[in-house]
């Protein structure tokens, strides 16, 4: 008598397939609870008070003698959650240090509308009077950010990390044809 019957290959699929994703629902009782400090910052060169988290790694506390990498996500509203996910990952895999610590930066609002062609995009673009103001928000994170965040955390200054998509790869290609040296690896999907 067939109990599952028609199905028997979905029961095999699932059985077979649970394994890889327990992994990935297990691993946040694995890493322990992370430090999140918001915090704010105000940037001379926009003009404006950013809002920051600065995500520090579980071990951080027990470490007072070591050094941590920064990771900086660019639109960090969006980004964050997919690089700290993606770091527990790496990390409890053991494909990456356990000296990383997240930043957060998120896009400004104004007026309800998203800054990120002022701050992204390095020239003037039809249809967007805002636009092309991305040495601004550069030296901003180069003058403004990294100095502020190395002050509150022993870092590593010259393993800054920058992640930043679509637009934000505006900021990284901005970074390698000034041969900006505040970022050690620029990262861009």
């Amino acid at each position: 008598m067939t109990i599952f019957h028609g199905h028997e290959n979905d029961i095999q699929i699932y059985f077979y397939c649970v394994p890889y994703f327990f992994p990935l629902f297990s691993i946040p009782s694995y890493l322990g609870a992370q430090v999140v400090q918001k915090d704010s910052l105000y940037s001379n060169y926009l003009k404006e008070q950013k809002p920051l988290e600065i995500i520090f790694p579980k071990n951080f506390k027990h470490c007072v003698s070591d050094k941590f990498d920064v990771l900086y996500v660019l639109d960090g509203e969006w980004n964050t959650t997919l690089a700290v996910r993606a770091y527990e990952f790496l990390e409890y895999a053991k494909f990456v240090p356990t000296n990383i610590i997240i930043v957060n930066v998120p896009n400004y609002y104004q007026d309800g509308m998203n800054m990120r062609d002022r701050d992204f995009t390095p020239t003037a673009m039809e249809g967007s009077p805002m636009a092309g103001r991305a040495n601004n928000f550069l030296l901003s994170l180069k003058e403004e950010l990294i100095p502020f965040v190395t002050g509150k955390c022993r870092v590593e200054i010259e393993d800054n990390i920058l992640y930043g998509t679509s637009s934000g790869g505006f900021i990284r290609n901005l970074c390698l044809l000034t041969r900006t040296k505040a970022f050690y690896i620029i990262y861009n999907r």
